[in-house]
């Protein structure tokens, strides 16, 4: 763990530029690609129709005042649209300048008190399977592979915790 300033607080509609930045960078240096600012448009999109969604959850990480990362998330709802005792974590994302500072663990282990205390009993995630940084920190936080999924050109793997 690091000994940066971070500040978690809630994600609000004023934070989706910076989300979209970091959601950006992340996936381009994960991917050894270059970065499109046009991107940033479509990352916006996704972010703000996530967080608009019923039974949605957040949270950033800032230090020094600068967006380093966040969590978004939402209820797993049935066949008959009710919330069921699984959540779904839809994005964990961190600027990749502080990638290994502790700050991906400390908005899981946020995600994981909230959601014990609410009696939520699963935690589920999507993760492509060449992200190893990504399926590293979840096993390591007690996610366990559940299934392998192929998904138009990309291998993924779901990962559940119980609670």
């Amino acid at each position: 763990m690091s000994a940066l300033p971070i500040v978690l607080r809630a994600v609000t509609k004023d934070d989706i530029n910076a989300l979209a930045l970091v959601m950006g960078q992340a996936i381009a240096a994960r991917d050894k690609a270059s970065w499109s600012p046009l991107a940033n448009v479509v990352f916006m999109r996704i972010i703000w129709d996530e967080l608009m969604q019923l039974d949605t959850w957040s949270q950033l990480a800032l230090v020094n005042g600068q967006v380093a990362g966040f969590v978004l998330g939402s209820a797993k709802l049935d066949q008959q649209g009710q919330t069921t005792d699984t959540e779904k974590l839809e994005f964990l994302m961190i600027a990749p300048q502080y990638w290994g500072k502790g700050i991906g663990s400390l908005l899981l282990n946020w995600a994981k008190e909230g959601h014990h205390a609410r009696g939520v009993r699963y935690i589920e995630l999507l993760v492509q399977e060449n992200n190893q940084r990504a399926c590293a920190l979840y096993e390591r936080h007690g996610f366990t592979r559940i299934a392998q999924l192929q998904m138009e050109r990309e291998a993924l793997v779901k990962y559940q915790l119980t609670l």
